[in-house]
């Protein structure tokens, strides 16, 4: 260290310490975070350190069975299943399903594949304990896997954005696709299922108009919202329009655009139809 007293003009300096040196070491050696990183996620491969046991998580819609590989509810090993039976072809039954423990064998006579799954306590997942991945068929073209529901959750968008969607084009879709065959009456079925929901869906929608006036009102006050309601046959209240305006956008229209305003309007090609309008107006510059 340089005492100031002998070079007045010089800045006293000191040498950094040990502590200091490896601090800025260790910053240099950051790197930046990967923004796509899901920290709630569980890592492909993982160790239990109570057990000692090594699992395996794979992505879902890869297709792909392994020991030891882990889901966090049987809902998603059985869409794995799924995934791997459209994937490969492969004609595959359920063997047993209950809450402990639950499994699938191959449909095919002869064949020993088996996939096993039951609840592990040490980590609260569900993990594939047993698996025998021994195909020794030809794929049939067929999978009993694709019962109507599962046929219906495939084909939920579709179906919502064309209600005329044929059960015909279903089956067309799936030898398409997959190359396996299911029976009219499945897609029959699988379509017949989806306007369910689609309904259901709706009239749960539907329901919470209130809900929704309230929750508008509440964090844009001063705004108009008006929800028109009819009496039908059954003496049940049925939806007939909904209004919405904005304290913002009424003032600023008052403000900033000329003392004239249209209707523009279209028709809504939905489940329940009906129209959307809305009130269009110009700058005043």
């Amino acid at each position: 260290m340089v005492k100031s007293g002998e070079h007045p003009h010089e800045v006293e300096i000191t040498e950094p310490c040990d502590a200091e040196i490896q601090v800025e070491r260790n910053v240099a050696s950051f790197v930046d975070e990967d923004p796509n990183f899901d920290y709630h996620d569980t890592p492909p491969n993982f160790d239990d350190e109570g057990c000692g046991e090594k699992f395996v998580r794979l992505k879902k819609g890869s297709g792909q069975l392994q020991f030891k590989q882990v889901f966090d509810t049987l809902k998603d090993f059985k869409e794995c299943l799924i995934d791997y039976a459209l994937k490969g072809g492969y004609n595959i039954k359920l063997d047993r399903w209950g809450k402990e423990k639950n499994g699938v064998v191959c449909s095919m006579d002869g064949c020993h594949w088996r996939c096993y799954c039951s609840f592990h306590n040490p980590i609260g997942k569900w993990v594939v304990k047993t698996y025998e991945d021994d195909h020794n068929f030809t794929p049939d073209g067929y999978c009993r896997l694709l019962k109507s529901g599962v046929v219906a959750k495939m084909f939920m968008d579709e179906i919502r954005t064309n209600l005329d969607y044929s059960p015909k084009t279903i089956q067309y879709e799936v030898q398409k696709r997959f190359n396996i065959m299911i029976t009219p009456d499945v897609c029959k079925k699988a379509k017949k299922k989806v306007i369910e929901m689609i309904h259901r869906d709706h009239l749960e929608q539907f329901s919470r108009l209130r809900d929704y006036k309230d929750a508008i009102l509440a964090t844009n006050p001063n705004s108009t919202v008006e929800l028109d309601t009819i009496i039908g046959d059954d003496g049940s209240e049925l939806f007939r329009r909904f209004y919405v305006c904005f304290d913002v956008i009424c003032k600023l229209w008052s403000m900033w655009c000329r003392p004239i305003f249209g209707i523009n309007g279209c028709f809504l090609k939905s489940t329940f139809k009906g129209q959307l309008l809305a009130s269009v107006g110009r700058d005043a510059i």
